[in-house]
């Protein structure tokens, strides 16, 4: 299915969102504090505020399509994993969402957008490719700079985009766990 490693991974530990409404798209900043790799990811205005949404915890009225999907995980005791972003063709982005039913992993393409709002409200950790994050992405002093030159884009996050403000991830999954 696809032809890349995934053995080279670092964990997302960090997120922060841009919407642009002129051009109609958002970025999306995945970071890692560790190796201070940060990665830009184009992403719809819609799917930018889906995952707002579970950022935030906001509970729609009805369930949302990626609240379906994982619904119907649940129905057929199937585990989200984790989220990969492994790779780029032709200037897009590749993710996998990894799964496990019965002990068997099964691995889904899937747009990055959608992957990591099926991450988000799964709990599950993402992580991107070290390949990747060294071919595409961007130090945290380029994603500072990024941040200046998008100051015409509203900002989810209430500040600047700086390495101690981004949304911690790891922060957000260990607030939801529930106690067994």
């Amino acid at each position: 299915m696809f032809n890349y490693e995934l053995d080279d991974l670092i964990e997302v530990d960090k997120i922060n969102i841009f919407l642009n409404p002129n051009e109609k798209n958002a970025i999306v900043i995945l970071g890692n504090k560790k190796y201070k790799y940060a990665l830009p990811i184009w992403i719809g205005l819609w799917e930018a505020d889906m995952l707002e949404i579970a950022l935030l915890q906001g509970i729609p009225p009805r369930p949302l399509p990626y609240d379906l999907f994982l619904n119907l995980c649940e129905l057929t005791n199937t585990k989200v994993n984790r989220v990969i972003i492994y790779g780029m063709e032709n200037s897009t982005y590749l993710a996998l969402i990894e799964l496990e039913r019965d002990g068997e992993i099964i691995y889904l393409d899937s747009r990055p957008s959608d992957a990591l709002n099926i991450a988000v409200r799964a709990e599950a950790p993402i992580y991107v490719s070290r390949k990747l994050f060294e071919k595409e992405g961007i130090s945290f002093e380029e994603a500072l700079e990024l941040s200046n030159y998008l100051g015409n884009f509203e900002e989810i996050e209430e500040s600047e985009f700086e390495l101690e403000e981004l949304k911690d991830f790891e922060d957000f999954r260990s607030s939801k766990k529930k106690p067994h």
